[in-house]
C-alpha cells in the first residue's frame, strides 16, 4: 500500500512480512519502500515554526539512501550495535523517547529537514497506538500505527526533523520498536542541464631542436699519496672532480591553439513544486460520546478536524469538494459489546461495501473501502444502525474517519 506524508503531519498505510530464525524471537527483514520524491511543507504548521522549519519556502526533494536500520530495542540485537538511544530497553507504555537520527550509523546529515521512515512494532499484547513526531514539540493527537490484536505491524511515514534532528516516539502500551530509513528531505536544489559536447582538440605545436652537448670538463688532479701506516697502506685523499659541462637547451616550440568550447546544453526542467495529496482528511472523536442506536441509524460526531486538505467537516457530515476516486477508513470502539451494525452513508445512501454486521456482539467496528465516481460536493457520514440500544464511545480513540483522494 502506498504511504505518503501530509504537510507537517503523518498519514499511514500498513504492511508486514516476518520470518523466524534460530536464536532470534523474530527477524524483521530490511527492505525498501515507496516514498514521495518531494515533500511539500506547510510552514504554518506548529511542528515547523521552530529553527528547522522557519526558512522552508518550497517543496523539499527526497535524497535516497540505502535502506538502513536506525533503531531496534530487542535485546538480542544489541550485538549488532543497537545500544543506548538506538537499542534496548523496549518503549515503555505512556512514556516519550527521543531518537537522534543523525547520531545513528546510517550517515544522515544534521541539516536534514525530514525523514522517510518505516516503523515496526513487536508488542507483547494489545497495542492501541504508536505516535512519531518531531522532537521538542507537543505530542500530536494522531496515530502512526495500531496493533489491537498484539501482532507485529509495520507502517511507512514521513516525519519532520525536530530539535537536534531527533524524532519522538510514544506508545500507549509497552512494545519493542524498530525504525528503518531509506532517505531524507533537504533544501531544494535546481536540476542541472546535460553537459554540452566537448569542442575539437587543437593541434600540438612542433617540438624545438635539441641543443648541442657542452664540452666535458677537465679531470681534476690526483691528490698526493698519503703516508704509509704501520700495519697497512692507507691511500691519500682523492682530488675533487672537475665540473661537468652542460650545453644550452634548445627553445621549446609554440603550443598549438586550443579548439573552441562546445555549446552549453539546455537547462533541464525544474521538478514539480507540489507534493502530498490532492484531498485528504483525518477526523476523530475522543470525547466518550453516548448515542441511542436506532434501526434507521445514528450518525457519529467528529470533533478533531485539524488534519484536512480539501475535505471539510461540519460534524457529523464531511464534504468532498473534488470529484474522483476515494479511499475511506473508519473505526468505532465502544465501552461495552453491542449487536449494532456499522456503515458509511454517502449522499444519503448506505454503501453496502462498507457495512459491518457482527455475528455476535462486539465493541469494535473497523472497515476500509475504496469507491470510484465520487461526485463534487459529496457528503460522508459514519453510522451505527439496526438495533435499539444505547452505546458509549471509549475515550480516547472512540471513533476515527480517514478520507484520501487517490491521484
Amino acid at each position: 500500500m502506498a504511504n505518503l506524508n501530509l504537510p507537517g503531519r503523518v498519514l499511514l498505510g500498513l504492511s508486514c512480512t516476518l520470518l523466524a530464525l534460530p536464536g532470534f524471537t523474530q527477524t524483521i527483514p530490511l527492505t525498501n519502500w515507496n516514498t514521495a520524491p518531494f515533500w511539500a511543507v506547510d510552514s504554518t504548521t506548529d511542528f515547523l515554526k521552530g529553527e528547522r522549519g522557519a526558512a522552508i519556502t518550497g517543496p523539499l526533494p527526497m535524497v535516497a539512501v540505502t535502506p538502513c536500520r536506525v533503531m531496534d530495542t530487542r535485546p538480542e540485537y544489541a550485538q549488532f550495535g543497537f545500544v543506548g538511544a538506538f537499542g534496548a530497553p523496549a518503549l515503555n507504555g505512556g512514556q516519550v523517547r527521543d531518537l537522534p537520527i543523525p547520531g545513528s550509523n546510517c550517515g544522515i546529515p544534521t541539516n536534514a529537514r525530514g525523514y522517510s521512515l518505516n516503523i515496526t512494532v513487536v508488542p507483547p499484547g494489545t497495542l492501541q497506538y504508536v505516535t512519531v513526531w518531531p522532537a521538542g514539540f507537543a505530542k500530536p493527537n494522531t496515530s502512526t500505527l495500531n496493533s489491537f490484536e498484539g501482532k507485529v505491524v509495520a507502517n511507512a511515514a514521513i516525519v519532520p526533523a525536530g530539535v537536534n534532528g531527533a524524532v519522538s516516539l510514544f506508545a500507549s502500551e509497552s512494545t519493542h520498536i524498530i525504525v528503518d530509513i531509506n532517505g531524507y528531505f533537504t533544501d531544494l536544489v535546481g536540476v542541472s542541464g546535460p553537459t554540452g559536447p566537448t569542442g575539437p582538440q587543437g593541434s600540438q605545436g612542433m617540438v624545438g631542436p635539441t641543443g648541442n652537448q657542452g664540452n666535458q670538463g677537465a679531470v681534476g688532479a690526483q691528490g698526493p699519496a698519503g703516508p704509509t701506516g704501520a700495519a697497512s697502506t692507507v691511500p691519500g685523499p682523492v682530488g675533487p672532480t672537475g665540473p661537468t659541462g652542460v650545453g644550452l637547451q634548445g627553445l621549446t616550440g609554440a603550443t598549438g591553439a586550443t579548439g573552441a568550447t562546445g555549446a552549453t546544453g539546455a537547462v533541464g526542467p525544474t521538478g514539480t513544486a507540489s507534493g502530498g495529496l490532492a484531498a485528504y482528511g483525518s477526523f476523530s472523536n475522543d470525547s466518550g460520546s453516548a448515542y441511542n442506536v436506532t434501526i434507521g441509524g445514528v450518525s457519529l460526531d467528529f470533533f478533531d478536524t485539524s488534519v484536512a486538505n480539501n475535505v471539510s467537516m461540519t460534524t457529523p457530515i464531511a464534504t468532498l469538494p473534488q470529484a474522483g476516486t476515494y479511499k475511506f477508513y473508519y473505526c468505532i470502539r465502544t465501552t461495552a459489546p453491542s449487536s449494532a451494525s456499522s456503515r458509511l452513508v454517502i449522499n444519503g445512501s448506505a454503501i453496502n461495501a462498507s457495512i459491518i454486521t457482527p455475528v455476535t456482539q462486539t465493541d469494535k467496528w473497523c472497515r476500509s473501502t475504496m469507491l470510484s465516481l465520487i461526485s463534487t460536493n459529496s457528503t460522508v457520514q459514519v453510522q451505527l444502525f439496526g438495533t435499539l440500544a444505547p452505546v458509549t464511545l471509549i475515550a480516547p480513540g472512540g471513533a476515527e474517519l480517514q478520507i484520501t483522494k487517490l491521484n
